[in-house]
């Protein structure tokens, strides 16, 4: 199965980033957009995994904290045949500071983590061809100032079925209140 760990909204934080969703495909010419309840932010990807038990007993060793943080604008991989078009976040000190708790709950189970560059980041689109350069700034204006609370962090599988791909958590761990 594969799998990854991320932070999932609440219904209010979705509903926001649904509409930047739905902005970007009124922006574009084509893409693949992220359905409401695939939105998330993912932490660390695991990949294909034969069992998620070694994973599960790892993040109950996580020792972070709860957080809020905030969205900033929207930012592109750029590909051939269309971009990955994310929401990026403000600062982003606190959640490099969760990754690497994470990473630390993960390496003391025996786990690699990391290898690249930490880029958090909320997949809004992939394959995205937008029908004017404006477009990213049309979807800016509705994610600027989003706050994201993060009160834990989910281990998820991701599989394709009937063509689309769904993410089910499979455990969530809370963070500890401040």
């Amino acid at each position: 199965m594969r799998l990854f760990i991320a932070l999932r909204f609440n219904d209010e934080v979705t509903a926001k980033l649904q509409a930047a969703v739905d902005a970007l495909r009124s922006q574009s010419i084509r893409g693949n957009f992220t359905r409401p309840e695939n939105l998330h932010l993912t932490l660390v990807f695991l990949g294909e995994q034969p069992d998620p038990a070694n994973y599960i007993r790892a993040l109950e060793t996580l020792e972070a904290y709860c957080l809020k943080i905030q969205l900033a604008k929207t930012g592109r991989f750029k590909h051939e045949g269309g971009d990955i078009v994310f929401a990026g976040f403000q600062g982003g000190d606190e959640l490099k500071t969760l990754y690497r708790a994470v990473c630390r709950a993960l390496e003391r189970a025996g786990f690699a983590c990391g290898g690249s560059e930490y880029i958090p980041h909320v997949t809004l689109g992939r394959e995205v061809v937008f029908k004017q350069s404006a477009g990213m700034a049309y979807v800016d204006r509705l994610l600027r100032g989003i706050t994201i609370p993060a009160n834990a962090v989910s281990l998820m599988c991701s599989e394709r079925t009937g063509g689309q791909l769904v993410y089910s958590e499979l455990y969530a761990v809370p963070l500890k209140k401040r």
